[in-house]
Order: structure tokens, then C-alpha cells, then sequence
């Protein structure tokens, strides 16, 4: 749900990009083309394969179990994804560990 002031906010982005990148203190090559786009991430579907939640510990945490069988030239970045996503929902440290096929590229995190 959104703020009272998202909508304004998003307005004056719209209406000037580059001074809010500047504002924050970003150097943009000269002829960069900026468009400034709704971010509406709500329609994504993220399913890692497995969590494994560690508790009773000095440092609780979370394994994230990923299986792989066939190649994917984005796998690292599902796995990173996937973990980014657990640890915002769950609030503990993740750590990915990926099971692939011999062909496939293993990844930690």
C-alpha cells in the first residue's frame, strides 16, 4: 500500500531524474538517457527450493538448499536473488548453497 506522499514524490522523480541522482550524489555520463519507470515488483513469483531455518544456536540463520539440473546462465543470480528475498522475509542470515549437475555452475553465497 502506498504512502500518502508516494505519489508526489514519484512526481517530482518523473519530472527530473537527473537532480535526484544528483542529490544523492551519482555522476552520470554525458548523453545518459534517463526513464524513470513504475517498479511494481508485487507480480513476481519467487519459489527457492528449499529454507532451512537454524534456531537453538549463538547465531541463528538460514540455509537455502537450490537444485539445479540444466544450465542457466543466470543461476548465480536466481541464488542471489532467492537469498536476498529470504533474508528480508525472515530477518536471519542466509546461506545458499547450490546443488548442480556436472554441467552446471556451482555457486556460494
Amino acid at each position: 500500500m502506498s504512502k500518502p506522499f508516494d505519489a508526489t514524490t514519484k512526481y517530482l522523480i518523473d519530472l527530473s531524474p537527473a537532480d535526484w541522482l544528483l542529490l544523492a550524489g551519482v555522476t552520470l555520463e554525458p548523453g545518459a538517457v534517463l526513464e524513470p519507470f513504475d517498479a511494481d515488483l508485487s507480480t513476481v513469483s519467487a519459489d527457492a527450493d528449499r529454507l532451512i531455518r537454524v534456531s537453538g544456536v549463538a547465531e541463528p540463520c538460514l540455509y537455502h538448499i537450490e537444485l539445479q539440473t540444466s544450465f542457466d546462465a543466470r543461476f548465480d543470480e536466481r541464488v542471489f536473488w532467492y537469498n536476498s528475498l529470504a533474508r528480508y522475509e525472515y530477518r536471519l542470515p542466509v546461506r545458499s548453497i547450490a546443488f548442480c549437475s556436472e554441467k552446471t555452475p556451482t555457486v556460494r553465497t
